[in-house]
Order: C-alpha cells, then sequence, then structure tokens
C-alpha cells in the first residue's frame, strides 16, 4: 500500500483565471510550495531522503487557479508539513516555518 493524499494549491480572488496568469509564474509557484514542504519536513525529520519527498500532479482544473497533486510519503511526512504552512498562511504568521521554506 502506498501512502499518498491528495493536496490542492488553489490560488484565488480578483478575478485570477489561469489564462491571465504567466505558465512560469505558475511553475515558480509550485517549485516554491514544494520547496516550502521540503523545508519543512527535512527540518522536521532531517534523516528523510529529499527524493522521496515526493510532490506529483493529479489535476490540473479551469477554476481560479487549482492544482490537485498527489503527496507521496504523505502521513507521516507531507500532510504535517502541508498543515504547517497552511496554517502559517491563514494565520499571517510565518515564524513558525523554517528558514528553508520560505527562501
Amino acid at each position: 500500500m502506498t501512502d499518498t493524499a491528495s493536496i490542492e494549491l488553489k490560488f484565488e480572488g480578483d478575478n485570477i483565471k489561469p489564462s491571465d496568469v504567466k505558465a512560469s509564474e505558475i511553475a515558480e509557484l509550485i517549485k516554491s510550495f514544494e520547496g516550502a514542504v521540503e523545508g519543512v519536513v527535512r527540518e522536521k525529520h532531517p534523516e528523510i531522503k529529499k527524493e522521496l519527498v515526493l510532490i506529483s500532479f493529479d489535476e490540473v482544473k479551469h477554476e481560479s487557479i487549482s492544482i490537485r497533486c498527489v503527496a507521496h510519503k504523505a502521513t507521516e511526512y507531507v500532510l504535517p508539513a502541508y498543515l504547517t504552512i497552511a496554517t502559517s498562511f491563514s494565520e499571517n504568521n510565518f515564524s513558525g516555518l523554517p528558514y528553508s521554506s520560505i527562501f
């Protein structure tokens, strides 16, 4: 049994549509998110190899900008990191994130 979960990146507001955003800008957002997850995972689990924590595409929608991803090693590593990052954004408090997940 594989340890995967579906996670979603959704950028909405100001009537944002995929057709209004450069592909390179979306790619940079995805890359930054992936780096943030890796940073949180590595801070909490320094023994894990970076290539074991994989976020891959599952679905891309034309609703705002919504990208569904499959998070591998989800239960132990990715979901806790995802929740840490999502909470930081919702509370507008990034002090709990490791430096490597922000920059």
